[in-house]
């Protein structure tokens, strides 16, 4: 389900089950709240974002089960003024900022706030990506009160994003400013 330059969005109560893609994307979209959502994959489906979020300000993410193959949620480029609440992600992947600045773009997220979630066996917890030779900042993002259950990677800050053998070897003008963690509990970590 995509939503492109939506204004005052809600979305709520909905269970989302085996999509081929991203089960929710949101693009462009202003004050938006989505609560009380069931996302479903299986944890081998690449590319199943459970929400995937570009350019889009004012938004709640609210009381959510995720269980998808690739990121709970995705937050790209152009973002700001994000709340993520009580959100249960697991497994596969956790809550992502970026990747951003692919092919050397220039890209801003600020003002995310993640909350009051928990994490459970995922390959990665909360984690900020960016590729090699972007610019841009990621700034003001606060993660509170998470708990992270048999996670590989509880938190990753990876500011040369390369998920392929062929990387490049320019270096990031990417900028990282008040990233705040606390507190935060660890149940098994396998790294």
């Amino acid at each position: 389900m995509r939503f492109s330059r939506c204004k005052k969005l809600q979305v709520r109560g909905l269970k989302y089950i085996n999509s081929q893609r991203n089960h929710i994307s949101l693009n462009e979209c202003d004050y938006a709240r989505i609560s009380g959502l069931d996302i479903r994959a299986p944890q081998t489906s690449p590319n199943t974002d459970g929400i995937d979020i570009s350019a889009s300000t004012n938004l709640d993410i609210l009381n959510c089960v995720m269980a998808t193959g690739d990121d709970c949620i995705a937050i790209n480029g152009g973002t700001s003024n994000v709340q993520i609440k009580n959100i249960a992600c697991g497994p596969r992947h956790g809550i992502s900022i970026g990747s951003l600045g692919k092919n050397g773009l220039h890209e801003e997220v600020q003002r995310i706030n993640i909350s009051n979630c928990i994490f459970r066996r995922t390959q990665n917890g909360v984690r900020i990506k960016t590729w090699q030779g972007s610019s841009g900042f990621a700034k003001n993002i606060v993660f509170s009160d998470i708990t992270f259950v048999e996670a590989n990677n509880p938190v990753i800050i990876d500011q040369f994003y390369c998920p392929h053998l062929k990387c490049s070897k320019i270096v990031s003008n990417f900028h990282h400013h008040n990233i705040i963690l606390f507190p935060f509990q660890t149940l098994q970590t396998t790294e």
